[in-house]
């Protein structure tokens, strides 16, 4: 057991170990310079490192803890020193015979034996840094909404405090990348059989869905528990401190090493409660915006172009799903785009093209055809990749999946057929909505390094059947704003069944860079049962073939005004060969009514016509006839008399 001496001397070791100068030195007391702001003088009782301050009256541990326990009322100082173990032991019988007349102060029996608290001990009193609430609310908006689990992608389960809660993040993080719905079923399925969190699954989840929480605010709790996690790491750095300074180093090696390591901590918390702002957020002044170089490579050129979002846009039933065939065996192979050496393919790229709309059969039949066009295998493009599946952009499950592929085959270059397959339906209107799960689109591809060509229908009026598209004729919300590149295909002319060819109107578009129409007509040359057998397609330009129209239209008009012409002129010889034959009836003549009554002439227009042009030849003339019961004549009209 250790003696009062034995203590006293730990007391003055202590304060010459934290750097307090001892002053002067009195019976049972050391006087030292307060170390609070008033700079006064202190007495520091040696049998229980109580201390008085002579100007401040404030009183303080001196062993070990002085600054935190700084300010303090005397009966909570007293406290501490018994807690803590800072006391002067129990006066033994020894002592006592050897005439020690110091009376031992009042302690509690449990206390009598001097010890130093753990430091993980303290601080665990006030409990490490979390937010229990900020972890169920995150599971909670989950649950919500699954989606929300990409949103903190930037959350790793060991920032979680709560065991359950981590295990419970940790579980939607797997069915998530397992392409399975996130909900209580699935999760309590996971949780029994990893025995996660020891039997009170049902319960826990419960708990959670119990939780109140707003879908929209997962990013905030989030970063709330990152907050936190940062703030955990500060503590443990304090644990540390304090367990140097209960191994008794000296001030003068501990206190820059406590230093170090507290700025090293904070530097790291401060990084890490950043990470996810810096992460979805990244900002560049004007000086690194102008400096920035950017190339524009050609996936197709004059067709596509890299690192923008592109759209292939088109009707039903006008070749969308062969076309993409046609621009995925181009680039795999680095042969020209439809066969014109103006979409040039400058290189070979892998590529896979996801069709759930043909399937197999089709598309092997589509791309064998195409494929002998340009005299090559289809088995031999190695850089072409297949799927008749597309994946689903109403989770997160499909994205994950997707990306973990495209970056497995190293894909640079997808095609994903038909959108309406998918994307959730329930808000196909909603430019919101869309763009929620375009978006998932976008960052798979980014994330990995590969473009894309999302294959999506457009809707035109009766009006419009024919004519050149336009970018907004593409169906639904979201569509048209999201494109950073566009392929938009129309009819020049009515699809004739069973005949193979397609007169096309062919549009290429992009962001700030090429725009040009084109007229494309294809002949795939039918077998007997319709099938296409074959492929050819020839490219103009819109404006050749615009011109061309125009002086088809022009030719037309003139060829039916000529028929109406000669159509007028044959109806005017009938009339005048009508009126002619009515007036040698009527050798004194007859009025214009009663000719074109009696004549058949039908309108007035056309028995002026006839009678003016009868005048002009000099066949009728004018004259008067006097009717039967009338005193005034009426003008007429007569053959003229023959000499």
């Amino acid at each position: 057991m250790a003696t009062a001496t034995t203590f006293q001397t730990n007391v003055e070791n202590w304060l010459a170990e934290i750097g307090v100068a001892v002053i002067e030195q009195a019976e049972g007391a050391f006087v030292v310079r307060c170390l609070g702001n008033c700079g006064g003088r202190r007495q520091v009782n040696a049998e229980t490192g109580e201390s008085m301050c002579e100007s401040c009256e404030q009183h303080f541990i001196a062993i070990g803890f002085t600054r935190v326990h700084c300010n303090i009322t005397l009966e909570k100082s007293r406290e501490i020193v018994e807690r803590h173990g800072l006391i002067r032991p129990a006066t033994s019988e020894a002592e006592t015979a050897g005439g020690s007349s110091k009376p031992a102060p009042k302690v509690a029996a449990t206390a009598a034996i001097p010890r130093f608290q753990e430091p993980h001990e303290i601080l665990d009193r006030q409990g490490e840094p979390h937010s229990l609430r900020s972890e169920k609310g995150l599971l909670a908006c989950i649950l919500l909404d699954p989606h929300n689990l990409a949103e903190v992608g930037f959350l790793q389960p060991d920032e979680f405090y709560n065991p359950d809660c981590r295990r419970v993040f940790e579980a939607m993080r797997e069915l998530a990348k397992e392409g399975k719905l996130v909900d209580e079923s699935f999760l309590y399925d996971r949780l029994v059989a990893s025995m996660a969190i020891d039997g009170r699954e049902a319960l826990f989840l419960k708990e959670i869905a119990d939780t109140e929480a707003n879908a929209h605010n997962a990013v905030l709790h989030a970063k709330e528990i990152i907050k936190k996690a940062s703030q955990r790491n500060v503590h443990k750095a304090a644990v540390r401190m304090l367990q140097l300074a209960a191994d008794n180093l000296a001030a003068s090696r501990g206190h820059d090493n406590w230093l170090k390591e507290v700025r090293e901590v904070a530097a790291a918390a401060t990084q890490q409660s950043r990470a996810a702002d810096s992460k979805r957020f990244q900002i560049y002044n004007s000086a690194e915006l102008a400096g920035m170089k950017f190339q524009e490579n050609a996936i197709i050129e004059n067709v596509m172009i890299e690192g923008q979002p592109g759209g292939l846009f088109g009707g039903t039933k006008m070749l969308k799903t062969t076309l993409a065939v046609d621009a995925g065996i181009s680039i795999a192979s680095a042969t020209d785009f439809l066969g014109c050496e103006f979409f040039r393919v400058p290189q070979a790229r892998r590529v896979m093209i996801m069709s759930a709309e043909s399937g197999l059969k089709e598309l092997q039949r589509n791309a064998r055809r195409i494929a002998e066009a340009r005299d090559l295998e289809l088995a031999e493009l190695q850089y072409l990749l297949w799927s008749d599946r597309v994946p689903f952009l109403g989770t997160d499950a499909d994205p994950a999946i997707l990306a973990e592929q495209v970056k497995e085959h190293g894909v640079e270059v997808l095609f994903l057929d038909p959108a309406y397959q998918m994307l959730d339906p329930r808000d196909s209107g909603n430019l919101f909505a869309q763009g929620i799960q375009l978006r998932r689109l976008l960052d798979v591809c980014r994330d990995a390094g590969c473009d894309f060509m999302l294959l999506h229908h457009t809707t035109r009026t009766a009006s419009r059947q024919y004519e050149q598209p336009t970018l907004t004729d593409a169906s639904w919300a979201g569509f048209s704003e999201f494109v950073g590149q566009w392929m938009l295909v129309a009819r020049r002319r009515p699809y004739v069944a069973g005949s193979g060819t397609h007169e096309l109107w062919l549009e290429f578009g992009a962001r700030g860079a090429h725009q040009a129409g084109w007229a494309l007509d294809v002949d795939e040359r039918s077998d007997e049962c319709g099938r296409p057998q074959a492929w050819s397609a020839t490219i103009r330009a819109a404006s050749e073939v615009r011109a061309e129209a125009e002086e088809e239209k022009a030719a037309k008009e003139a060829r039916k005004a000529s028929a109406a012409q000669e159509r007028n002129a044959k109806r005017l010889n009938d009339d005048k060969a009508a009126v002619l034959k009515l007036l040698a009836e009527l050798p004194s003549g007859e009025t214009k009514n009663k000719i074109r009554a009696d004549a058949h002439l039908n309108s007035h227009e056309r028995t002026v016509a006839a009678v003016d042009a009868l005048l002009e030849e000099g066949k009728i003339v004018e004259c008067e006839i006097r009717k039967s019961g009338q005193k005034t004549p009426q003008a007429a009209y007569k053959l003229k008399a023959v000499r």
